[in-house]
């Protein structure tokens, strides 16, 4: 992991963690209030600039990270260099899980996109929290049963997907998890620029964005400077339907 940033842009209490965790990570609200205080009394908060690379492919990881604040971009590079964006992890959601509980090397590259603060815990205690509070254990392995239903979901499109249909399916993951409502529909609450959307679905940034302009001309969304307002998300599943039977 990279240089820790001198500076922190803002200081946060374990009670400031334990608010954010019942605010932003859904997945941890319903844990009890003693899993909860054990979960951030384990645990150190790490500041990071951004560019900075925080795990690399391959790394063995020694703890499991929160994101407290900024974006931390996840991503695979080709063999002939070519990125592939896997998701822009926001405030509440967990990076490397996996690595930690198994202890195998890191299957992605991540990136802070911007300056961040990162919530660290060990491995170990990771571990043992799992043991101690059967709640957390089974909030714990239902994010990997979800995120596991999610790479399923990326490995068809990407085998039987048209472009239209890997993008819409990668709009709709992404409202569902940064959605918010709007007068019109639902904003997809995250700067996201056409080059990282392209990222995420494999297609040049020219091919993108006229997928996105024809999705805009039939009124499915609309757009403006890196953000996507979705107005027709019935519309938009409809086109990938099939492929979410196969799971």
């Amino acid at each position: 992991m990279s240089t820790v940033k001198s500076i922190p842009q803002q200081s946060w209490s374990q009670e400031a963690i334990q608010s954010l965790l019942k605010a932003r990570t859904a997945p941890l609200q319903g844990l009890s209030d003693t899993a909860l205080r054990d979960f951030v009394a384990a645990g150190r908060v790490e500041f990071y600039a951004a560019g900075t690379r925080i795990s690399s492919r391959g790394e063995k990881r020694t703890h499991a990270i929160l994101v407290l604040d900024g974006v931390l971009r996840v991503y695979s590079v080709s063999l002939d260099g070519r990125e592939y964006l896997l998701s822009m992890l926001e405030p509440g959601a967990f990076y490397g899980l996996l690595a930690s509980l198994d202890g195998d090397p890191s299957p992605h590259d991540a990136v802070a996109g911007e300056d961040m603060s990162l919530f660290l815990i060990p491995a170990s205690a990771f571990k043992r929290l799992m043991t101690q509070h059967p709640d957390f254990r089974d909030t714990v392995f239902g994010i990997l049963c979800s995120r596991l239903r999610q790479a399923f979901s990326m490995l068809d499109q990407f085998a039987i997907g048209s472009p239209r249909e890997r993008l819409a399916n990668r709009l709709l993951a992404l409202a569902s998890a940064y959605g918010r409502p709007v007068q019109n529909g639902t904003e997809i609450d995250l700067h996201l620029t056409q080059d990282s959307l392209a990222a995420m679905i494999g297609l040049s940034r020219q091919r993108t964005n006229l997928l996105l302009k024809a999705f805009e001309s039939e009124g499915l969304i609309s757009l403006t400077y890196g953000r996507v307002v979705i107005h027709r998300p019935d519309d938009l599943a409809s086109m990938d339907q099939a492929i979410d039977m196969l799971l």
